[in-house]
């Protein structure tokens, strides 16, 4: 098994034989060992903040679109709301002018009776 294979999988115990023991007797292999677990250990945590990074960029996005989807919503119903009110005072007004016509008849009616009534 070679050194990088028992460093990737933590073995990193001195006993004798395995290439960290043969390494502790030679300062430069020993460095090395050490710089090549330095630079695995980096790649770890750039992939690691790469991968905590897309989540939060994927948790924003996510965030963005019901903020959206809500916005959307809302103006919808406040269109909605809107257009009812419309429709209401719209029939209110017609509710308005029947009531006046009928009024005015009535009233016409009245005229016509008194006038009837009382013939010159």
């Amino acid at each position: 098994m070679r050194r990088r294979d028992l460093l990737g999988l933590g073995l990193v115990s001195l006993a004798a034989g395995t290439p960290l023991a043969a390494a502790a007797q030679r300062p430069d292999e020993w460095r090395r060992l050490r710089e090549e677990e330095a630079r695995r250990r980096e790649i770890e945590a750039r992939r690691h903040a790469e991968r905590e990074q897309r989540h939060w960029e994927a948790e924003r996005r996510q965030l963005e679109e019901r903020h959206r989807e809500a916005r959307r919503r809302e103006e919808e119903e406040r269109r909605h709301r809107d257009e009812e009110r419309r429709r209401f005072e719209e029939r209110q007004r017609e509710a308005a002018r029947r009531a006046e016509e009928e009024r005015r008849r009535a009233e016409r009616m009245r005229q016509e009776a008194r006038r009837h009534r009382h013939p010159g």
